[in-house]
């Protein structure tokens, strides 16, 4: 689902984490930050659009480099990459890195324990590619790895397992699905479908684009509400103890204002949550970003 929604102030109850890190401790590996962190409920929206790009944030996070963000975000020729200090205010540093294409959006990125970047996208609403490189700015396309689209994903160094959500139950006339399908991997190339993660087949939306972190033992999960038709979207969120079945946190979904795709991380630069996700207003449309409230390491 790619065509970017306007974002509102909104309140969102929530726990979330940071992503990937290059040189992390343990627990940063594990990707849990505080444990006992409480609910996240105050959110402001510093930019309701325009702040860098069109569409699709993904932010690779790695604390020891000068920059330690970086985001690739869908622009009007392919794919450009940012980086920042502070997750707050952004430096391009190149234009172009892939090129876009019809029904193309990229979903999920991290860096993996080879030391190689990973980057997911969707393919004209039905497959997912994988791009990977040891440099951002230097990927190459891998191909096909998942006949699915619309996918988000998480790496557990627990068990070094990959795991992948996707679209499935489609929803005639509409590339959202009525639920989410499970695939795991062990190099983040092959994957095996391992069944249903959330079945949403009796409620009146669709969903898709996941994002899923993760705080001491619950994973969140972060999911586009379509309702009622695409791309008029909110976001909703699941949670799981095993990486393998989901359950609605709530319903109506956790948001108000109408945007998806939302990229979600822990800044310990601000002592907030950050989360960046694509909208349309009115007069301008892009990528916009919010706040959390205060969180104190």
């Amino acid at each position: 689902m790619t065509r970017p929604v306007r974002l509102l102030p909104v309140l969102l109850g929530a726990a979330l984490l940071v992503g990937c890190t290059s040189s992390p401790s343990p627990d940063e590996r594990a990707g849990t930050i505080r444990p006992d962190l409480p609910e996240i409920g105050e959110w402001t929206w510093t930019e309701k659009g325009g702040s860098v790009g069109l569409n699709d944030p993904v932010i690779f996070v790695e604390p020891a480099r000068e920059f330690p963000y970086r985001m690739y975000v869908h622009a009007e020729g392919g794919q450009d990459l940012y980086r920042s200090k502070d997750a707050a205010t952004w430096e391009k540093v190149a234009n172009d890195v892939i090129p876009s294409g019809g029904g193309t959006n990229f979903n999920w990125g991290r860096k993996g324990p080879d030391g190689r970047y990973y980057l997911y996208r969707t393919v004209q609403d039905s497959v997912t590619e994988l791009w990977t490189g040891s440099e951002l700015t230097d990927l190459e396309n891998e191909g096909t790895v998942l006949e699915e689209p619309d996918t988000g994903g998480y790496y557990n160094p627990d068990t070094d397992t990959w795991h992948m959500y996707y679209e499935t139950y489609p929803a005639e006339g509409s590339p959202c699905g009525r639920g989410l399908g499970h695939a795991v991997s062990e190099d983040g190339m092959q994957w095996e479908k391992r069944g249903v993660a959330l079945d949403l087949r009796d409620k009146t939306w669709k969903t898709g684009d996941p994002d899923v972190v993760r705080v001491g033992d619950t994973y969140h999960m972060f999911i586009d509400y379509t309702a009622p038709d695409h791309p008029r979207y909110k976001i909703a969120v699941a949670t799981s103890s095993d990486l393998s079945s989901f359950s609605l946190r709530e319903d109506p979904p956790t948001t108000d204002w109408l945007g998806g795709d939302a990229c979600v991380r822990y800044v310990p630069e601000q002592e907030r949550f950050v989360m960046y996700q694509e909208f349309h207003g009115e007069d301008t449309h892009g990528v916009g970003w919010g706040v959390s409230q205060q969180v104190p390491q």
